[in-house]
């Protein structure tokens, strides 16, 4: 007699070995934040370039960053924090959070300026930081001590002829300021923080133009994610069916050449992607989860983090690699899964 042939048994695929599903897009996430909080300085801010230190002896992490990133790097961890709902309050629930917003705090000066003076990334430091801590002032029962309309003043006095903003601040009497000066980030952080704190007329609008400059000639990147973002503000469809398929054509990939890999387009871009078709969306954030979770590093002092290796990384570091690449990560997570 023929023994039967026993039915092959399915071997179900571990949830968490699949960067798209819950289990593992969060274990990506909270081992990211996890690696950030090992390297936050004791007064609460984030060293793009001495980061390093807090790993063990003999085995540091290698990418850093310049010394004068600090406030750069150290807003975009606070967003990503205020991104998993971790928000500064009275009781001091998220020590972390409360300790990057108490520096944050602290470099912001008497003209509203968020940084060192002389900065070559002054304005967009100024921007980012004044938007996260904005946010954070919602959430803190104690008075703040930011000036935010000494800020939207100074902003709004950075801005140039054109309508757009640069990373530095202007020199004084210099008339030949243009659109070859403008930056995609910069812009767009300083419109939202002006939009978002309600201290000056809505700026979007000025965006309308300056995403005509964002395609294949910014700089370095295959696409300005913010200026993207911005054609939701504006209302502008024609042109945002343009921006959505030049970024499902160029889909994220760690093989994409490193010139052109720019992360915080690739987080700006799932921002807006997400308005976009179930199909669009379901297409652009597959891509970027498993483009991203795959070059997450999981070995030693590293394990959590992102290499810098995109147009910034020389800049910031593996700060803001991590940072950045959290954000878009997050976006993910919170269309996806929160309250699922």
């Amino acid at each position: 007699m023929v023994e039967p042939v026993a039915a092959p048994i399915e071997r179900q695929q571990d949830p968490a070995s699949d960067p798209t599903s819950r289990v593992g897009l969060k274990a990506a996430i909270d081992a990211g934040h996890a690696w950030l909080k090992k390297h936050q300085e004791q007064d609460g801010h984030f060293s793009a370039s001495a980061f390093l230190v807090h790993d063990p002896r003999g085995k540091a992490c290698d990418g850093p960053g310049k010394p004068d990133q600090d406030v750069f790097v150290t807003s975009l961890v606070a967003t990503a924090w205020c991104g998993m709902g971790w928000l500064p309050d009275a009781a001091r629930t998220h020590e972390f959070q409360c300790r990057a917003m108490d520096w944050l705090e602290t470099q912001v000066r008497a003209n509203g300026v968020v940084g060192v003076p002389g900065s070559r990334t002054l304005v967009r430091d100024t921007a980012i930081g004044m938007t996260v801590l904005y946010r954070a002032m919602k959430h803190r029962s104690e008075r703040t001590k930011v000036d935010f309309h000494a800020a939207s003043t100074w902003l709004l006095a950075q801005r140039l002829s054109s309508g757009f903003w640069q990373p530095g601040a202007k020199l004084d009497g210099d008339r030949t300021q243009g659109e070859l000066g403008a930056d995609w980030l910069t812009t767009c952080k300083a419109v939202q923080f002006l939009t978002e704190s309600r201290l000056s007329p809505v700026y979007w609008p000025s965006l309308q133009g300056f995403t005509d400059l964002q395609s294949d000639v910014t700089p370095g990147a295959a696409l300005g994610g913010g200026a993207y973002l911005a054609t939701w503000y504006v209302r502008d469809p024609g042109r945002r069916t343009v921006y959505c398929k030049k970024a499902l054509a160029r889909l994220p990939t760690k093989h994409t050449r490193a010139d052109k890999v720019d992360y915080y387009s690739w987080y700006g871009t799932t921002q807006a992607m997400q308005f976009e078709s179930k199909v669009d969306w379901q297409t652009w954030w597959h891509a970027l989860t498993v483009t991203a979770v795959g070059m997450q590093r999981t070995d030693g002092s590293y394990a959590g983090s992102w290499d810098p290796l995109d147009v910034r990384g020389l800049d910031g570091g593996r700060i803001y690699a991590t940072a950045t690449m959290l954000l878009a990560l997050e976006v993910v997570w919170r269309k996806q899964y929160r309250g699922k």
